[in-house]
């Protein structure tokens, strides 16, 4: 799955804008606190462990691609239930 990061905003958001996943991170892009949390926020929402989790590409970018788990069927079932508009 491909989402965009915003770290440094107020609060967590998992969202969609133009048919792309965006998530605002309350933390920030140093030494990879924002990865970080990037992965603990989205086992919370997707209820999947953190640590099953992996950032596949895009470490040091604001696009990356995170692999989960789960097959991608289930996967979008709980990103419809999770995302706001």
């Amino acid at each position: 799955m491909f989402v965009r990061v915003h770290p440094g905003k107020k609060t967590d958001r998992f969202y969609l804008v133009n048919e792309e996943f965006h998530i605002d991170l309350s933390s920030r892009a140093i030494e990879g606190q924002a990865n970080q949390h990037l992965l603990k926020f989205l086992g919370k929402i997707l209820s999947v462990p953190p640590s099953s989790l992996v950032i596949e590409r895009g470490l040091s970018a604001r696009y990356k691609e995170v692999g989960f788990p789960i097959s991608q069927e289930n996967l979008m079932e709980r990103v419809r239930g999770a995302v706001s508009v």
